[in-house]
């Protein structure tokens, strides 16, 4: 699924591989999906927008990052809304090299796919109807029983395939809420979590598993699939977070579906602070603003404002806020984090949210979706 370096070499300039290759540790390449309004629904962005960054060091150390000046140009524009409580998911197109996206129109009962014609294109959006009338929540990719997609629903798993196909498989506790959803990188399955089951799940092509957590007043609530998470004791595995008892853990994937996951947590610092997205080595919190590192789990650091989503590859992870702000996180790997971010203003791009990172490792894109109730695009910034 990497990109590799010697064939970015011999793409033009302006393509997106080419620039992911350049990426240093202290950037990266990010799409947005962002509302738009007005005349920004109509306006070709020019190939650079910048914006000044502003940086500032928390935690232990005292430096700062290097002034990041990010440029945003247009990839996509919709032509429609998407609602607010939309969420996104990516995965990678062989024949293109490019990314399909997933979007799940919470709380419409639809899902739209988004092809990618070539590395940078992409074709027309196009809206699926789920058959049940079911409200889906998070999506990812995954590759089970024929789909490119899998999706939460209440009491259910829905699965679209790259033509639109959609099925919809119950979980085996009746009208158990499903919260999040992450694919398994190396199989392509999908596991999911059950916050009010006190369970998390897994499907692949021979249906669906539940295990309990036997963890009590767990409420599990987002997970993602990790290569490494040293301090539970486990490499290749997910990590979550449970604001139920205010921890963050994680479990070695089995292949067995009859053998059950042990899930190990670790308490948050902060007291109620109700750990809630994660994505890479980072989590943030819903009731402070403050983001935790997971291999330390005892550590976490103050940010600008609530974070709303988080995912990232190697040397940086991305995060926005409920302040429409992206705050670039150090992490290099193989080292404690410092609690160093740089706040990147974004002028005209509002209600910013889930970060996906697509990949597996190297530099793949980020991308996050971002709502208006005139419309949304696709926006890159490098």
């Amino acid at each position: 699924m990497s990109i590799k370096q010697e064939d970015c070499l011999t793409l033009p300039q302006q393509s997106l591989c080419c620039r992911l290759s350049v990426r240093t540790s202290l950037m990266g390449c990010v799409l947005l999906v962002q509302g738009c309004s007005g005349s920004r629904a109509t306006l070709a962005v020019p190939n650079v927008e910048s914006a000044s960054a502003a940086t500032r060091a928390v935690g232990a150390s005292s430096a700062t990052l290097p002034p990041y000046q990010p440029h945003f140009q247009l990839l996509y524009q919709f032509s429609r809304r998407l609602p607010m409580g939309s969420h996104m998911a990516g995965s990678f197109n062989p024949p293109t090299r490019g990314y399909d996206l997933a979007i799940s129109e919470s709380p419409r009962p639809y899902i739209t796919l988004l092809r990618a014609a070539t590395q940078v294109t992409y074709g027309p959006d196009t809206e699926y109807p789920i058959p049940s009338g079911a409200h889906p929540g998070a999506i990812a990719a995954c590759m089970v029983r024929g789909g490119e997609f899998c999706f939460a629903e209440p009491g259910a798993i829905g699965v679209i395939s790259r033509r639109g196909s959609i099925e919809e498989i119950r979980t085996p506790t009746p009208g158990a809420i499903v919260g999040g959803v992450a694919e398994d990188m190396d199989t392509g399955d999908a596991w999911f979590t059950e916050p009010f089951a006190g369970m998390i799940g897994k499907i692949d092509s021979s249906g669906i598993y539940e295990y309990p957590t036997n963890i009590p007043g767990s409420q599990i609530t987002n997970l993602t699939y990790t290569r490494e998470v040293f301090n539970f004791g486990f490499g290749t595995g997910f990590t979550f977070t449970d604001p139920g008892t205010n921890s963050v853990g994680g479990f070695k994937k089995t292949y067995n579906p009859s053998v059950a996951p042990t899930l190990v947590e670790k308490s948050v610092p902060t007291a109620n602070s109700a750990p809630n997205v994660i994505g890479g080595l980072f989590f943030g919190e819903s009731n402070v603003a403050r983001f935790g590192y997971l291999g330390i789990p005892s550590e976490d650091f103050p940010s600008n404002g609530i974070i709303t989503s988080i995912a990232g590859g190697d040397n940086v992870e991305w995060a926005t806020t409920t302040t429409d702000t992206l705050e670039e996180i150090e992490a290099p790997l193989g080292q404690p984090p410092t609690g160093q971010i740089q706040t990147i203003p974004t002028p005209g791009f509002t209600n910013l949210r889930d970060l996906v990172w697509m990949g597996n490792g190297g530099p793949e894109p980020v991308i996050f979706l971002a709502g208006d109730p005139s419309g949304a695009a696709i926006v890159e910034i490098f």
